[in-house]
């Protein structure tokens, strides 16, 4: 099972940038070899139904947090499923911005869970720190 979970990760990394992928595998099952080749059409196919309760689980996100679309300017995106062409596509639609306002910039960071929170983080103080009056010390 390890072998195909491998095989798997690595298909889904080099979809996100190949519109194909092969998947072998020596001795998948008591010794039968898996040669397979995946599309990324087909595997969005397979996968549309968690890619929408993904925009879903977005858009309760900023529901609850009383965050409109239009108040967002930079999406950064972690882990497996954001290298997904498709979940970035609609990602960039569903944020495309009204008249004037700026277009949110969707980036996916090819890092490590816990440097994704560091970097948001980061980023979330750099704004609060705009936001709140500077106070000076005499």
């Amino acid at each position: 099972m390890a072998k195909l979970t491998k095989e798997c990760e690595q298909a889904l990394k080099t979809l996100s940038t190949s519109t194909q992928a092969d998947v072998e595998i020596d001795s998948l099952y008591e010794g039968y070899d898996l040669r397979t080749r995946v599309t990324r059409a087909r595997f969005e196919s397979e996968i549309l139904d968690h890619l929408r309760a993904c925009l879903a689980a977005i858009d309760a996100a900023l529901g609850s947090a009383g965050v409109s679309k239009q108040d967002v300017s930079l999406l950064l995106l972690a882990g497996g499923a954001s290298r997904i062409p498709k979940l970035q596509q609609w990602l960039q639609a569903s944020f495309s911005p009204s008249a004037g306002a700026p277009e949110t910039i969707v980036k996916a960071v090819d890092t490590n869970p816990e440097e994704a929170v560091a970097l948001g983080a980061a980023l979330q103080a750099q704004l609060l720190s705009q936001l709140s009056p500077s106070s000076s010390s005499s």
